[in-house]
């Protein structure tokens, strides 16, 4: 994410470090993918879409921390079915993250309660 000037936008959306977000990343897609719970065990129920709330994320943001998954299935040696369906995932995913519509100028149906219109 550093190193990609067309997701600086999102990056600068997380203080934290690369590191750290990396780590509750492994934690998070261990349980989501059927494996241990881990960042049950350290943080809680993920609850996604609440602790993403008060970040602006529309169709842009979205697209930009995609980018930045598919680059880095890219540098792993995975079979390209399980790379496409894990991308599929987690397009769903963070497709319901999506606060804004995608001109950012409102909230899209989906989050309407969350507007402060």
């Amino acid at each position: 994410m550093d190193n990609l000037p067309e997701v600086k936008p999102v990056r600068d959306m997380n203080a934290m470090s690369l590191n750290e977000a990396g780590e509750r990343l492994f934690n998070f897609m261990s349980g989501w993918l059927g494996g241990a719970k881990l960042y049950h065990q350290f943080y809680g129920e993920p609850r996604l879409r609440r602790r993403h709330m008060h970040i602006a994320i529309s169709d842009a943001e979205r697209d930009q921390w995609l980018l930045c998954a598919k680059k880095a299935l890219d540098d792993m040696s995975w079979h390209e079915t399980e790379s496409n369906e894990l991308m599929q995932r987690l397009h769903e995913m963070a497709n319901h993250l999506r606060n804004q519509d995608s001109l950012n100028t409102g909230c899209d149906s989906t989050a309407q309660h969350h507007c402060k219109n």
